[in-house]
């Protein structure tokens, strides 16, 4: 066995490796930055009686690096051998679940046009439902596939669901051509010569218009196969296929990216979204980020909406396109709410956020008049009624009604049930009403034990939030 000396010396020669690869490399006139994953292993006769075996966990030991952030060093440890087994575990599993029907299950995460609501488009996420593990989480299983280099073969096994699901969507006439369809590409595609060949006949195959197809390509893909990115990438632009670079912002060359390969999409990274409501450093990025993409006649996305303030913030910095649970959750095909997204244009759908100011659910209004009527009710007051204003068979669903509520808003609407509205308002609002000589239909609910998408989904008109 090797004591800590020599631990300690393998140490001091990874880290010597990975400080030397942090200088610039200038290369036809310019600087170029690079990083290193190293991976340690000390070679004792208990555990290795063969070269391979000794690659074999090195290599194992590089990818977890990999997986920490791509700079650095991982030494071989008792713990990753028992990882490792259950790796090894879980790739036979992955082998037999890309052979098999109903295990990799394509997601649909929808993302709107931030201007009008409408639905822009869908990412696809795969989802593995192990018969017995249960769901996996794409952290665990997706760092086998690519180490086992069956990442190959479980992007081709998801492109084509997801263009069979497409071709579907389109026969029932549910989506048109100007809807986008993003799918991750791993860089070990890069390697393959048969790839661009291959979406071609894919695309022939279930007669779809290229232009829907959108390969999202991460920053560390081009990091990793450079030059097989950039011919691979000109070819797919010929299929006339569209690019999106994803995780803007979180790499070391992103603007370099921009430069050498021909992108028609940015993603924003949601890290930066995160923090838009908390940090103005972020704000500033995304504001950059976004004068940058209009520069270069760029699509923008912004990943990670979870809040309505966040949707707001990116609209008025005039972000074109919005995805996060802000809209929607990811779902299998069968599991989509094709009703609640044809009202995100219409002005009527409906969100649930966690107040921790109040300490329950808070449901808001998205609509056009969303952000002008935050700022402040009594300057849009007509244009709200009229958004709100039912029809004679419906209703409308005011929710999380607080004091500052303008209660001749409230009556004018000829039906109101009230959510979370306290007794003491709910008081006012008779009183005010009676003086007007109307009727209100008003009651108290718990919203948390509310099952709001079915209530939403009957003759609600809309919902209403006013703090």
């Amino acid at each position: 066995m090797f004591g800590m000396d020599a631990v300690d010396e393998c140490e001091v020669i990874a880290r010597r490796i990975v400080s030397e690869f942090e200088r610039p490399v200038v290369l036809a006139g310019r600087e170029v930055f690079s990083t290193a994953s190293v991976g340690v292993v000390l070679a004792d006769s208990e555990h290795y009686h063969k070269a391979d075996d000794l690659l074999r966990d090195a290599d194992h030991a590089m990818y977890c690096t990999k997986q920490q952030g791509r700079q650095g060093y991982t030494l071989f440890s008792h713990q990753l051998r028992i990882d490792q087994a259950d790796q090894l575990a879980l790739e036979t599993e992955l082998r037999r679940a890309l052979e098999e029907e109903g295990q990799l299950v394509p997601y649909y995460q929808p993302f709107i046009a931030a201007a009008t609501g409408a639905l822009a488009g869908f990412e696809t996420l795969v989802r593995w439902q192990h018969p017995q593990r249960g769901l996996v989480s794409p952290g665990v299983f997706l760092p086998v596939a690519e180490e086992s280099g069956l990442i190959t073969r479980l992007d081709r096994y998801m492109i084509n669901a997801a263009c069979a699901q497409l071709q579907a969507w389109r026969a029932e006439g549910r989506v048109g051509e100007g809807i986008a369809l993003h799918i991750n590409l791993s860089s070990a595609n890069f390697r393959d010569p048969d790839l661009v060949g291959w979406i071609g006949e894919r695309i022939a195959h279930y007669r779809l218009p290229p232009a829907m197809l959108h390969l999202e390509i991460t920053e560390s893909a081009l990091i990793d196969q450079p030059e097989a990115a950039a011919t691979a990438m000109q070819a797919l632009h010929g299929l006339g296929v569209r690019l999106a670079l994803d995780d803007f912002g979180t790499g070391y060359s992103a603007l370099s990216y921009l430069h050498r390969y021909r992108f028609d999409v940015l993603k924003i990274d949601q890290s930066f979204v995160f923090d838009l409501d908390r940090k103005q450093e972020s704000v500033a990025i995304v504001r950059a980020i976004l004068a940058l993409a209009r520069a270069l006649d760029l699509e923008v996305v912004a990943e990670g909406v979870e809040t309505a303030s966040q949707s707001a913030m990116l609209k008025e910095m005039g972000c074109g396109m919005l995805q996060g649970f802000h809209f929607v959750a990811p779902a299998p095909a069968w599991a989509l709410d094709w009703d609640k997204l044809a009202r995100f244009a219409e002005g009527r759908a409906v969100w649930r956020e966690w107040s921790t100011r109040f300490n329950r659910w808070r449901y808001d209004l998205y609509a056009p008049v969303y952000d002008k009527v935050a700022q402040g009710f009594a300057r849009h007051r007509r244009r709200a009624i009229g958004l709100l204003n039912p029809q004679p068979d419906e209703r409308v669903l005011l929710v999380g009604a607080g004091t500052g509520l303008d209660l001749d808003f409230l009556v004018r609407c000829r039906h109101v049930a009230a959510i979370d509205i306290a007794p003491a308002m709910l008081a006012r609002l008779r009183e005010r009403a009676g003086k007007l000589g109307m009727e209100v239909d008003a009651r108290v609910m718990d919203g948390q034990r509310l099952d709001f998408p079915t209530a939403a989904s009957t003759r609600w008109r809309c919902t209403w939030c006013w703090r």
